[in-house]
């Protein structure tokens, strides 16, 4: 009977580690993905940026264009 207790009591402290080092996991996989998050947001910002400084290219009329006839 003590063997069993002792055996339970060690599967018990085994699955309470093993939750608890999932739970840790978890909250660093969702801090890195935060992370990246920002990364991109902030990569994004800056290529719309860029994309309203550049001046617009004048159009070029194609001389061979003959509308409707």
């Amino acid at each position: 009977m003590e063997d069993m207790q002792k055996i339970t009591v060690s599967v018990e402290t085994n699955m309470v580690s093993k939750r608890a080092r999932a739970k840790v996991e978890k909250k660093v996989t969702v801090k890195e993905e935060s992370s990246s998050m920002d990364q991109l947001l902030k990569k994004v910002e800056q290529m719309l940026e860029r994309v309203k400084l550049d001046k617009p290219e004048p159009q070029v009329r194609n001389p061979n264009f003959r509308g409707q006839q």
